[in-house]
């Protein structure tokens, strides 16, 4: 395939569609690996990037499209892919995104030993964090872990009176968080647990415990009677 230093002035020159009627990359002599794909039937011009894996996979990665992208990003982030692809890091890998619902279909699957009582503590959330059951745990943030605590909180004291959301509140950011860290062992590059924003002193104070709390009474405990969802 043919070489050639790549300028503007260079790109600007060459044919597409390509008269071959094939798509035709040029490829640059300054940085190996990245190269100018022109089509064989339309003018679309594409800076791409492509090294062989160290298993022998050959991968290439379209960086973007010559006039929408100028030349020297073009090479920065064909750079920056190159030295991926080299490390064995294929960004054309597919990243796992589960949901907090699916996260919790699988937990409870592979937990098959959970009683019924416990199944339907976690089983809660459907109610408590009702808004972020279809959204992938990576867009949950620690931002939203605050505010969804205290809103539970704040929603269910209201409508008992007291503190009585308190326990609630906790009870399912304790249940996000196994949830969350579940998926981190099994779900590549997954963000730290953003349940870990709060500390020590952002818990809400619950009464103490002076008895074991029978199994089957752990939803009542933890959640009482099924508020509707804040």
């Amino acid at each position: 395939m043919p070489k050639l230093n790549l300028t503007l002035r260079a790109i600007d020159k060459l044919p597409a569609p390509d008269p071959s009627g094939k798509q035709i990359l040029h490829w640059d002599t300054d940085l190996k690996g990245f190269a100018v794909l022109c089509s064989g039937t339309t003018n679309a011009k594409s800076y791409i990037a492509q090294r062989t894996l160290p298993d022998g996979r050959n991968r290439r990665v379209t960086v973007g499209a010559v006039n929408e992208i100028s030349l020297d990003k073009a090479k920065l982030l064909a750079g920056d892919i190159l030295q991926e692809l080299r490390h064995g890091r294929d960004p054309k890998k597919k990243i796992d995104n589960p949901t907090l619902k699916s996260t919790l279909e699988s937990y409870l699957l592979a937990r098959k030993h959970l009683r019924p009582a416990s199944v339907q503590v976690y089983r809660q959330i459907e109610r408590t964090l009702a808004p972020w059951m279809n959204l992938p745990l990576r867009e949950i943030d620690g931002d939203m872990v605050e505010d969804r605590h205290r809103a539970i909180a704040a929603v269910i004291s209201k409508k008992r009176g007291g503190n009585n959301g308190h326990v609630t509140a906790n009870g399912a950011m304790k249940t996000f968080r196994n949830l969350y860290n579940f998926a981190m062992d099994r779900t590549a590059d997954l963000p730290r647990n953003p349940v870990r924003r709060l500390k020590k002193g952002d818990w809400f104070p619950e009464p103490p415990s002076t008895r074991m709390v029978p199994e089957e009474k752990l939803p009542e405990f933890y959640f009482g009677a099924p508020p509707s969802a804040p």
